[in-house]
């Protein structure tokens, strides 16, 4: 398990690490794959991570942007195998902040999973 606060793993009394099922692991891993801007660590391949920054800075409309995160979001999700689909994306605006909503669904399991990033 991680512990995305901290950004380290989750340990018990005994400083052992802690697992989850799989379902959890799958859930952890796409938290993985949207905390990680494409390109920026040398030891992940240019499957891991999301192009969020990119997707901000160079389009010019909301839509546009709207669209590119979208994009990024799907395609950085997709890679897993595990990932049955993405979608169902919505935009909040709240301040100088865009929210995203939208549902992802592992293969594996019955319930589709709603992830929300602050961007």
């Amino acid at each position: 398990m991680f512990d995305f606060e901290t950004g380290d793993f989750v340990r018990d009394g005994a400083k052992r690490l802690l697992t989850c099922d799989g379902h959890e692991a799958w859930v952890q891993w796409c938290l993985k794959q949207l905390a990680t801007e494409r390109r920026t660590k040398l030891a992940y391949s240019d499957k891991i991570g999301v192009e969020i920054y990119s997707a901000v800075r160079d389009e010019r409309d909301i839509e546009s942007v709207k669209l590119a995160i979208e994009r990024t979001i799907t395609e950085a999700l997709m890679v897993n195998p595990a990932t049955e689909y993405v979608r169902n994306f919505t935009f909040e605006h709240e301040g100088d902040s865009l929210y995203v909503t939208f549902y992802a669904k592992g293969k594996e399991w019955d319930n589709e999973d709603a992830l929300r990033l602050e961007l």
